[in-house]
């Protein structure tokens, strides 16, 4: 569909039109920046959308809170903890924790620590997300 069926669709859903005008607008305007991605890119975020919708509410609540707390990072800060956390995610489970704690990762302030604590709880969530 074109970016402008898709708005159509959109409008014609049911209780759309109930929605706070912000929130239409937040929905548009998100659309319109998926319109724009590449087809590998849009691709890639739908499906972790669609993985997000499928699990659990509280598991949802926990896996955005939890990039909530890394998206509030400084950028230098935010890539550093996500490199981590992408090293530890290949540990197997029961090493995690002591890699989060271990020297190598004393560069991390206790904050970031808790929200690297937080990812690695959200782990298998965000995984399945990818799926």
């Amino acid at each position: 569909m074109t970016l402008e069926q898709q708005r159509n669709a959109l409008r014609s859903e049911p209780g759309f039109s109930q929605l706070p005008p912000e929130t239409q607008a937040r929905i548009f305007n998100r659309l319109g920046q998926l319109h724009a991605m590449p087809s590998e890119t849009r691709e890639k975020t739908l499906r972790r959308l669609e993985g997000l919708e499928r699990l659990e509410p509280a598991q949802r609540e926990q896996v955005r809170s939890a990039l909530r707390e890394l998206g509030g990072l400084p950028f230098e800060r935010r890539r550093l903890v996500a490199r981590t956390f992408h090293n530890i995610s290949k540990l197997p489970a029961e090493q995690r924790q002591k890699a989060i704690d271990s020297p190598a990762n004393s560069q991390l302030t206790e904050t970031e620590r808790g929200t690297l604590r937080r990812l690695v709880q959200t782990a298998p969530y965000i995984q399945e997300m990818g799926r």
